[in-house]
């Protein structure tokens, strides 16, 4: 446990570095937070309800970006295997303060493997579609862009109360008059803090866009707080 709170503060110092002294007019760097809140509760034995509310900040955590309202059902097959269907909405305000209402919705097929008493790995595939602008009045300006993410996960199931784990994700773009390509990649390492019916998932990311000429890089530090009903 020692060495897990070690590495995850250097991570947080040597990208907070980073950043900080990397700067330009052009933003390719950033830091900024995810921060939820959210309940779930079981309708059915195997049938998960989700619901959470999000705000993201950005420009070094100094302004608002994204408001998110988020809803989930989710259904677990078997040990294994589950499924899941949500979907988003977004009030969206970009870097000069453009503002976007967005709506997403997505299909999710995970496995679920425990190799250990201790570890245990994921795979999740994602299927999401996004209504990008959906209130504009020229057609010109909405959008509808669609992903495949690819997410492996590495949880440590250090004791009843701590979940340490390590994510990877990338995410490929299918949009209208281009081809599909990889557009993103994120990273998470974190600890799930579980406490009676509550927990508090605490994670440091790094978000790194793909095939631009200037890709921009951009540092999270992500707080779940979630209440079991």
């Amino acid at each position: 446990m020692t060495q897990f709170k070690i590495i995850f503060i250097s991570l947080i110092l040597s990208i907070s570095f980073l950043f900080a002294n990397s700067q330009e007019l052009v933003v390719t760097n950033d830091l900024g937070a995810w921060l939820s809140a959210g309940f779930e509760k079981k309708i059915h034995k195997k049938l998960n309800l989700e619901f959470n509310q999000q705000v993201r900040l950005f420009k070094n955590f100094t302004k608002i970006d994204d408001i998110i309202t988020n809803i989930t059902f989710s259904y677990r097959i078997d040990d294994n295997f589950s499924l899941a269907a949500g979907g988003r909405y977004t009030y969206n305000l970009d870097y000069f303060d453009n503002l976007q209402h967005d709506f997403r919705y997505n299909l999710d097929f995970a496995y679920r493997y425990r190799f250990s008493s201790a570890f245990r790995f994921e795979y999740r595939l994602r299927f999401q579609n996004e209504y990008v602008n959906s209130f504009a009045n020229s057609e010109f300006d909405k959008l509808q862009e669609a992903k495949f993410r690819n997410r492996l996960k590495l949880e440590y199931l250090h004791s009843q109360a701590h979940k340490l784990y390590l994510s990877a994700e990338i995410y490929k773009t299918y949009k209208i008059f281009r081809l599909p390509y990889f557009s993103k990649t994120i990273f998470f390492i974190g600890d799930k803090i579980s406490f009676g019916k509550q927990s508090l998932d605490i994670s440091l990311g790094f978000q790194r866009d793909l095939n631009k000429t200037r890709p921009s890089n951009f540092g999270v530090l992500v707080l779940k707080y979630n209440l079991k009903l």
